[in-house]
């Protein structure tokens, strides 16, 4: 067992699996995604990457979060997104 502070070298393995599973199913799904959708979501990313940079501070706080705090709600914000799309998609048209 390493000191404690000192890194401890993990097999990337599940790494490279999940990135090449995640690879092979977003190609399926943005072939199927209208290029004006594509272009949208380019431009929301980038403008919401550009938003984070004007409010960030010297402390590491963006819009008074600190960095940790920021990732989970971007996370619970995405899984929302997420959820609320597959209901929807299901329900639609009836």
């Amino acid at each position: 067992m390493p000191a404690q502070g000192q890194y401890q070298h993990r097999p990337p393995l599940p790494f490279v699996a999940g990135s090449f599973v995640g690879a092979l199913a977003g190609a399926f799904l943005v072939v199927q995604i209208p290029d004006a959708w594509l272009k949208l979501i380019l431009g929301g990313f980038i403008l919401a990457l550009a938003a984070i940079l004007l409010v960030a501070d010297e402390k590491g706080m963006i819009a008074g979060l600190d960095s940790t705090t920021l990732g989970y709600v971007a996370l619970g914000l995405a899984l929302l997104v997420f959820i609320g799309g597959g209901m929807v998609g299901s329900y639609r048209g009836r």
